[in-house]
């Protein structure tokens, strides 16, 4: 939880909440956090100490927590050291982590520093890229159930990539997450009420609380999804044979601008959801192979999302997963650059004979 940000507030609330259930004989509740005196004084923060801290059920985490000192938890080893301490002090049979922080797909807002993903420490003026972030667990050694992104923006063809080999579910959200986040209290509730629950249930739940908490409470436009990593590779097939389609069609460019111009997209324009993306080129695209190849991405979102729920009218064609799917002029060299750096890139480069 690295909470030396605005989101201060927002994350003593979610430690609260956690609070209300605590950790039991089935399951361990495991946090690292870091709060900002800048943000939360009247809380009680004096400083950016980062505590350790097995959350127990009524009891003020904040006043048994171990400090550790001051963390940069914008440091993949600092996410590393974490895994290890928190599998090693508790060991389990399995494994969910909670990356809890600020997020943005695989890059930041700003065009000086693209490659970001989660988790900002104001302190250590530091923000974790999605590699790093994808190394901080890895190195790790531990292989996750579930790896769930309490953040904005992070349910991505890019982002799940990133992790492809080191968990076998991911539960995070195409568009913005409001401050509260997940609702902590029901869905360690359901997993405390059934410890023996699969990781694709448990995924599922985190899903279906987090909707059940905004429909109930109203902040605009939500959404949240679950997908299976082992669908991962198929679904990859799928969309390079569908960039080879559309690079062999040659009137393929207008339908994919009309497509950019008419699909589901969030507070960053060049984000668009995968599916109806696809949707749309497989109604409209004039060729036999575009449309084919396109109608096989959505066959592919459809069977590696295994729950996604939205709320509002304006996240009603979000189907769980979207893409880095930039106009010319909403991108630049800096930003095809970094995004060269990804995983879901590197791979495809390393054995690629053509620059384009």
């Amino acid at each position: 939880m690295g909470a030396d940000n605005n989101l201060s507030d927002a994350g003593l609330g979610d430690l609260k909440e956690m609070e209300t259930v605590g950790s039991s004989d089935g399951v361990s509740i495991v946090v690292q956090a870091e709060f900002s005196p800048k943000y939360s004084a009247a809380a009680g923060i004096t400083d950016s100490q980062t505590g350790r801290v097995l959350v127990a059920k009524g009891v003020n985490s904040l006043t048994t927590a171990t400090m550790i000192g001051t963390v940069d938890m914008a440091s993949p080893a600092a996410l590393t050291a974490f895994i290890t301490w928190a599998k090693t002090t508790y060991p389990a049979q399995h494994y969910a982590l909670v990356v809890w922080d600020h997020g943005n797909g695989w890059k930041e807002r700003t065009l000086s520093s693209p490659l970001r993903g989660a988790v900002q420490d104001e302190t250590s003026g530091n923000f974790m890229s999605l590699p790093d972030l994808a190394k901080g667990v890895s190195d790790s050694g531990v292989h996750f159930d579930i790896i769930n992104f309490d953040a904005c923006l992070m349910a991505m063809y890019e982002v799940a990539y990133e992790f492809k080999g080191l968990t076998d579910y991911m539960t995070f959200s195409e568009h913005n997450e409001p401050g509260e986040g997940d609702p902590y209290d029901t869905i360690l509730g359901a997993l405390a009420a059934n410890p023996q629950m699969t990781a694709p249930s448990l995924a599922s739940t985190i899903v279906d609380k987090y909707d059940q908490f905004y429909t109930s409470n109203n902040r605009g436009g939500t959404t949240k999804s679950a997908v299976d990593m082992s669908k991962l590779t198929t679904l990859d097939t799928k969309l390079l044979a569908l960039a080879a389609a559309l690079k062999n069609d040659g009137a393929s460019s207008a339908v994919v601008q009309l497509a950019q111009s008419n699909t589901q997209e969030y507070s960053l324009p060049t984000n668009h959801d995968l599916w109806h993306f696809s949707d749309y080129l497989a109604n409209s695209a004039a060729g036999t192979a575009v449309k084919t190849a396109a109608a096989d991405v959505k066959t592919a979102v459809a069977s590696m999302v295994i729950n996604n729920q939205t709320n509002g009218a304006d996240m009603a064609n979000s189907h769980g997963l979207a893409i880095y799917l930039p106009s010319a002029s909403q991108t630049n060299a800096q930003d095809l650059g970094s995004y060269a750096l990804l995983a879901s890139n590197k791979t495809v480069r390393a054995s690629a004979t053509n620059t384009w």
